[in-house]
């Protein structure tokens, strides 16, 4: 993100106050003049992990709370890893630059050390394979 996103985000990214919490601000506000009225909405990864014991160590936190997606994986994901788990080894390296990559047949034949028709062959067997085993 640039600059101006993060602002953005940072400034739309707080909750709306309800009218008790906007009295209770401008009370504040009026006790503590030229002071910014405390939010909790926009904290740092450094406030949270300075929180804890350990401070110098933002990875704990991280692994605390992270989610791993490669926990959930569709029954349909799995089937096409099996699928390409039966192809040959070239043709698992073709399949990943091709389609997991996004590589183009020209930079997949340099990357490979083929020509561009013998990749684009391997692409319609890859092909043809999945729509079989599909």
């Amino acid at each position: 993100m640039d600059d101006s996103e993060v602002y953005y985000n940072c400034k739309n990214g707080h909750p709306p106050m309800s009218a008790e919490e906007k009295a209770a601000r401008k009370e504040w506000e009026e006790e503590h003049p030229g002071e910014r009225y405390p939010t909790g909405w926009n904290l740092s990864l450094d406030y949270y992990a300075d929180s804890d014991d350990d401070s110098s160590d933002k990875l704990k936190f991280l692994e605390d709370t992270a989610f791993s997606f490669g926990d959930v994986v569709s029954p349909e994901v799995e089937h096409l890893h099996e699928i390409v788990n039966t192809m040959t080894d070239r043709q698992q390296e073709v399949y990943k630059l091709l389609f997991i990559e996004g590589c183009s047949l020209t930079e997949t034949a340099e990357i490979l050390g083929m020509s561009v028709p013998t990749v684009y062959n391997h692409k319609k067997r890859i092909l043809e394979i999945i729509k079989k085993n599909f």
